[in-house]
């Protein structure tokens, strides 16, 4: 079995990442995970392959989290991340609002899978905390590939975390580049979602 886990997997400003993640891997099933507001939960089909998707953070623990909710077009900015603050992410305004949302134990969670996944992961720092708990937990091991988008450059003294995890997953890992796909949702019309998204998220 083909398993791919999107993790961040809402289009903030036609940044998709579900529908390339399909084509370019063909997976039976893929998982995808955003504790954004508008992603509705649900199963559904696109092509060959069953999207399962679920409103909740990936995070080093089960049960509830802060989120700094990013509104307009800097919405891919929301972050779990405390330390993620470079653009005031964590100062309520009307664009900015901090909201609990669910989360979930990603580690423990891949042990779960039946075959190793690849992992897609774009979740605007979470990605240091998870994946060094990956590397405690030995799940690291368990990933078929990681792609995953670094935000070290927006969190101040990240960069030495991020090489230490490069020297310390045992797993293939890549950069993730989100792709722009500006009428790919609309045209295909295969995704559940709230309400359709123009311009912002």
């Amino acid at each position: 079995m083909e398993i791919v886990v999107d993790l961040g997997c809402f289009p903030h400003r036609h940044e998709a990442s579900i529908e390339p993640l399909i084509e370019t891997y063909r997976p039976d099933v893929l998982y995808g995970f955003d504790p954004w507001p508008g992603l509705e939960e649900g199963e559904t089909r696109v092509g060959d392959s069953r999207v399962v998707l679920e409103r909740k953070a990936a995070w080093i623990e089960d049960g509830t989290i802060e989120f700094a909710q990013v509104r307009g077009i800097r919405a891919w900015d929301s972050t779990v991340m405390r330390a993620k603050n470079r653009r005031r992410e964590w100062t309520e305004s009307r664009f900015r609002k901090v909201v609990v949302v669910p989360c979930f134990d990603f580690a423990g969670w891949l042990g779960t899978l039946p075959a190793h996944p690849v992992v897609k992961m774009d979740v605007e720092g979470a990605e240091f905390p998870i994946l060094e708990r990956m590397v405690e937990m030995g799940t690291d091991a368990l990933v078929a590939e990681l792609v995953v988008e670094w935000h070290d450059g927006k969190m101040p003294h990240f960069t030495e975390r991020r090489d230490r995890l490069l020297e310390s997953l045992r797993c293939p890992v890549s950069d993730w580049r989100p792709e722009r796909a500006p009428r790919l949702r609309e045209v295909l019309g295969l995704l559940p979602f709230k309400r359709r998204v123009r311009g912002a998220g």
